[in-house]
């Protein structure tokens, strides 16, 4: 069988897998839930807290989430090892990539708690809230959920990881033994390594005893030979995640100490409705005297720098995302699709839907 990206639900049997995952869910303490390559979830969510049920039933925050789901899973397969990070909501969060005949399906993710020691902790955050969000996060609601949160130390977060990174590698030892067996005759159908959409595959294989050996499993996975897209698939989530936290290519690091806090502003809210009245605003100044001001520093005008970086940011999203236009221009502050269409093309002398068919044929 040749594995792909889109067969991960055809390889396991979705039931045990969901019985299993529940079952170390409720062993670590930690919410779980298997996505796939792109971070949509194949699976219920095992454990999860109410607070990030809260947070998922919001459609700006669920964006959020994906978002930290589906770059958490690119950066484990990038590594060929589980990768630990914190949340756009601060909270730890770890993924456990599942690699299987030197593919990436998709990945394991776990967390939904407070790690007591993240001051000690060098943990990357996946993306920044806007300041709209993060109005939003503290008001009654959402704390009343956060108190309730469970919490624990780095060290028994890694023991948990490490658990669940066996489980991952198991699946891939089941898949290749069964490979084996067929290969030698051993089956007497294709039906054991998934050849049929209707069979339980690969978790068919795994009786209670071999469930019990889980601790055998070696801890480490080999490296992928054909990772090259993943890879890139990875750098444009990373690219992304830089720009939205302003550490984009384009430098926004400014001597002058009245605008720059402006233009720093820009950058970390780039979908708000920015305008030279209200950026003068911020910085205790005339429209006028920011105009001359902004032209001085940057050599653009206000109007043409938001563009380019805007569309510069469209370009990540298009290329890094499965957001729709009519998303997108929402996103970056467009007045309508249309508009950023228009906007796009005059840049870039093509339209966005143009632009991430090419991409996607590179």
């Amino acid at each position: 069988m040749i594995v792909n990206r889109e067969n991960l639900i055809e390889l396991i049997d979705l039931e045990k897998w969901q019985t299993l995952q529940d079952s170390v869910s409720e062993v670590t303490g930690m919410a779980i839930i298997t996505v796939d390559y792109q971070g949509t979830p194949i699976s219920a969510h095992s454990g999860r807290q109410s607070y990030c049920a809260l947070m998922r039933s919001d459609m700006e925050f669920h964006r959020y989430c994906e978002k930290c789901d589906a770059r958490g899973g690119l950066e484990a397969v990038r590594l060929s090892k589980p990768y630990m990070y914190l949340c756009h909501c601060g909270l730890l969060d770890i993924a456990i990539p599942i690699i299987i005949d030197g593919n990436y399906l998709g990945a394991v993710m776990a967390g939904q708690v407070i790690l007591s020691d993240a001051d000690a902790c060098d943990l990357e955050q996946i993306c920044l809230h806007t300041s709209a969000m993060e109005k939003a996060i503290h008001t009654d609601k959402f704390l009343k959920e956060y108190a309730l949160l469970p919490r624990m130390s780095m060290k028994q977060a890694e023991t948990a990881t490490k658990m669940i990174y066996e489980l991952c590698a198991y699946l891939s030892s089941i898949y290749n033994k069964n490979l084996a067996h067929f290969a030698d005759g051993s089956f007497s159908n294709a039906e054991n390594i998934g050849h049929s959409k209707n069979s339980k595959h690969v978790l068919s294989g795994m009786n209670t005893k071999e469930m019990n050996h889980l601790k055998s499993v070696p801890s480490s996975l080999q490296g992928a030979s054909n990772m090259s897209g993943i890879k890139k698939e990875s750098e444009n989530y990373a690219a992304l995640n830089d720009f939205e936290n302003g550490h984009s290519s384009s430098s926004h690091e400014y001597d002058n100490s009245i605008i720059g806090p402006a233009i720093s502003y820009l950058h970390h809210n780039i979908g708000e409705n920015l305008s030279v009245k209200n950026m003068a605003t911020m910085c205790h100044i005339s429209p006028d005297y920011f105009s001359r001001l902004f032209i001085r520093e940057t050599n653009e005008h206000f109007n043409s720098y938001l563009n380019r970086i805007r569309i510069e940011k469209a370009k990540l999203l298009l290329s890094a995302s499965n957001h729709t236009v009519q998303v997108i221009s929402d996103m970056l502050g467009f007045s309508d699709a249309s508009h950023l269409v228009r906007t796009f093309k005059r840049y870039e002398g093509i339209t966005p839907s143009r632009y991430r068919s090419q991409y996607i044929k590179k």
